[in-house]
């Protein structure tokens, strides 16, 4: 996982991974957790933007 902006590294925890802030890894073993990490990485991007108007 890479980011410019939001620390990406609670979700690839959560994922059995790690890393830096903007750079973490993760293993996501099938489909169902692929698509639960992506919600995870909208509802955060959301979040920031809504509490960061100008960044974006």
């Amino acid at each position: 996982l890479r980011s410019r902006y939001v620390a990406i590294n609670g979700i690839a925890e959560r994922y059995g991974g790690g890393g830096h802030k903007q750079a973490a890894g993760a293993l996501v073993r099938n489909r169902k957790e692929m698509k639960a990490l992506l919600r995870e990485a909208d509802v955060l991007l959301e979040e920031f933007k809504s509490n960061n108007p100008g960044v974006f």
